[in-house]
């Protein structure tokens, strides 16, 4: 949206009944020092919003009433002069995982997180695999191959015997 403007150093956006930023909207923007965005509608940012300004010194994102969080860094929101706005990281869902405040990604097939924060993704019981994204341990079904219930533990056929299918058939 403003990638012409890659040599803007100050951008105040305050009061203009914003409800949304797409995503990439400052990615062109490296030398910028100044952002106001207070005072909108803002309900949420997308991660990663602030990732490219690294020359960011004054960050106003405070009066967006329905913005509770940001997903902004701890270490860079620390080399900010002067930051108005939520006091909170935003963390991830259930079945996504990094840091408080910063980027958030789908736990990997295979894995699942039942909980919102930083924690790791855990691994699928033995023989048993999980989608992209998992958010409950019943998510990991018995391979094709083993059998067992959702979730649980996830036993090798007997011999002689064979199940074409994944989960708890």
């Amino acid at each position: 949206i403003f990638a012409p403007l890659t040599k803007l150093q100050d951008l105040r956006l305050s009061w203009n009944q914003l409800r949304s930023v797409p995503q990439g909207a400052f990615n062109s923007m490296t030398i910028l020092r100044i952002l106001y965005l207070n005072a909108n509608q803002l309900t949420s940012l997308p991660e990663g919003i602030f990732s490219g300004l690294t020359s960011l010194d004054v960050l106003k994102i405070n009066d967006n009433a329905e913005l509770t969080c940001i997903f902004m860094p701890v270490d860079q929101r620390s080399t900010l002069t002067t930051y108005e706005g939520p006091s909170s990281a935003c963390t991830c869902n259930a079945g996504s995982t990094g840091p408080a405040g910063g980027l958030c990604t789908e736990c990997i097939a295979g894995t699942y997180k039942a909980t919102s924060g930083s924690a790791n993704c855990e691994s699928c019981p033995e023989n048993s695999d999980s989608a992209t994204g998992s958010i409950t341990i019943t998510a990991c079904t018995c391979n094709a191959g083993a059998t067992g219930p959702n979730g649980g533990t996830c036993s090798q056929c007997a011999t002689g015997t064979y199940k074409a299918a994944t989960g708890n058939a």
